[in-house]
């Protein structure tokens, strides 16, 4: 397995996956909120969301993360930085006033918060 490589999902695609008050639906590329509600993220913080969604408690490497986008890795780029940053601002806290993604110096960032499969996408 090369730096940039992801180990397997945790679901197939097409599945839905909750974490917390959310739900994503990886067959429309969907995150819904805990009404069932679409809520808008771009698609590269979406990419990055399933990514992380997929892999929990996993560190993820910036070169991991530009490899999901189908960009190549350039140390001084910040726009993993920025879709971060829009994915927790969508998300908001978790309960205990954490971010669903923390950062982990010198090593990337790890999505924090347990994911349960659901039933594929209908």
């Amino acid at each position: 397995m090369s730096r940039t490589d992801l180990p397997d999902d945790l679901a197939p695609a097409g599945c839905r996956l909750r974490f917390a008050d959310w739900t994503l639906d990886t067959g429309s590329n969907t995150l819904l909120d805990r009404r069932g509600q679409a809520t808008h993220l771009g698609t590269s913080p979406l990419a990055l969301l399933t990514a992380f969604v997929q892999h929990p408690f996993l560190p993820l490497t910036r070169e991991q993360l530009f490899a999901v986008l189908g960009r190549e890795y350039l140390a001084y780029d910040r726009l993993i930085d920025v879709h971060i940053s829009q994915i927790r601002r969508v998300l908001g806290r978790c309960a205990d006033g954490s971010s669903y993604i923390r950062t982990l110096r010198s090593e990337g960032y790890v999505f924090i918060v347990p994911v349960e499969v659901l039933q594929p996408a209908t």
